[in-house]
Parts: structure tokens; sequence; C-alpha cells
């Protein structure tokens, strides 16, 4: 299954912020509580097959989190030191399969244009550095990496973005998790192949997802 879906974009934050996110993604605050510091969005989507089998959606996740700054944190460790800590937080074995640090954002001295590499946020009206991961996490606690690594154990494929705003003193983290396939399910979650295929980079579906992020009103941040 390609990681393909049709956007459409969401406000954040009582509108501060937008994102692009699918179109049959729910928002998770509708069915259960959410911390004020955090917007997410799930895939609960279901079909029927030719065969009148309920087909599940891909049970994907993203989040954005808005988390006070890491200033010990360098920008060119900060997508390990982020994936690191959710995967601490999940109790699980991690496996890092590329890393990037892109200057976003629209430059001080020309305000119309565009920095060079700013096309995984293209709509982002100030100039700063942002922090992106793509790896594995495995769902329960292992006693030995192999585990992680052989495929027995239950794993998610996890993509990160961390924008750093120097002035805001903010790092907010925009993570996107999608669950391998599993031969015990009918869940339509991608694939080892499709990960080998992008190479381990991002996924045309987080990549457009960050294309549609916008910060409104910056007086968020205080």
């Amino acid at each position: 299954m390609k990681l393909l879906s049709k956007l459409e974009v969401r406000n954040l934050f009582g509108g501060a912020i937008k994102i692009n996110v699918p179109t049959k993604w729910r928002d998770v605050s509708l069915v259960r509580q959410v911390p004020d510091y955090q917007e997410c969005y799930q895939d609960c989507t279901s079909d029927v097959s030719e065969k009148n089998t309920e087909i599940q959606g891909t049970g994907g996740c993203l989040i954005v989190e808005i988390l006070t700054r890491e200033n010990q944190v360098r920008d060119e460790d900060a997508s390990l030191f982020f994936f690191q800590d959710l995967a601490d937080a999940n109790g699980g074995l991690v496996q890092v399969e590329y890393q990037a640090m892109w200057a976003v954002g629209r430059g001080e001295g020309d305000p119309s244009k565009l920095r060079m590499n700013d096309v995984i946020i293209p709509q982002l009206s100030k100039s700063i550095t942002a922090c992106s991961c793509v790896g594995i996490h495995s769902i329960d606690p292992l006693d030995h990496r192999n585990d992680l690594e052989s495929g027995r154990a239950e794993r998610v494929r996890v993509e990160l973005c961390i924008l750093r705003l120097d002035t805001e003193e903010t790092d907010i983290l925009i993570s996107l998790s999608i669950p391998f396939a599993n031969r015990k399910t009918d869940h339509m979650s991608v694939t080892e192949q499709e990960f080998k295929n992008e190479n381990h980079h991002h996924s045309e579906l987080f990549l457009n997802i960050l294309r549609g992020f916008e910060i409104v009103d910056w007086d968020l941040f205080g």
C-alpha cells in the first residue's frame, strides 16, 4: 500500500497553526483527552472489500507538539534526540535509517523569496532550522536488538520533523507513525518493501503534510 491520501488543511491550537491532514483521519481529542500542547490525528478508517470483508485503515497517527526548546541539544543532534525520547516513552528500541537538517522559511533579506531548501515547509514565514529523521520503533520492550532488526517484533515506521524556533524558545515536533504490515491482521499498513523502495527517506505523505504547515499567529508562543 502506498502512503498517499487526499489531504485537507486543519486548524491547530485554535487556528494559530495550519497543517495538511488526510481527509479521513479523525481528531483524537473528540474521543479522548489530549494534552493542551499537543494535537493528534489518527487513521481509523475502514472500508468493505469486494469480498464483503472489512478492511482497516493504516492505524497511522499524526502528532504535532509544542515543546519548550531543548537548548542543550545541538541542531545536528535534535532529530535523534527526539526520536530516542519518543521511543523511551513507548518502552521500545529504535533503528534510525535516515536523518537530515534543513534551512526552511523565508529569508529576512527578501520576505517574498523562500530559502533554497525550504521545499519541505514552504509556508513558514520565518527563517529557521528544521531537523528530520526516519526510522523504526518497536512497540514492545525487547531484550535483544536482533528482535527488532530481524522483524520478530511489532514494528512502526516513524518520521519526525523538529522546527527549532530560537527566538520563541520553542521546539515544534511533528511526527507521523505508521505500523508495518502485520500478517496477523488486515491492516492496510506500509510494507517493508515499500519502506525499502523509498530508500528509507521521508514518505510522500509526510512531505505533503509538511508542505501545508504554517504558523498563522506567532503570539501562540508568548
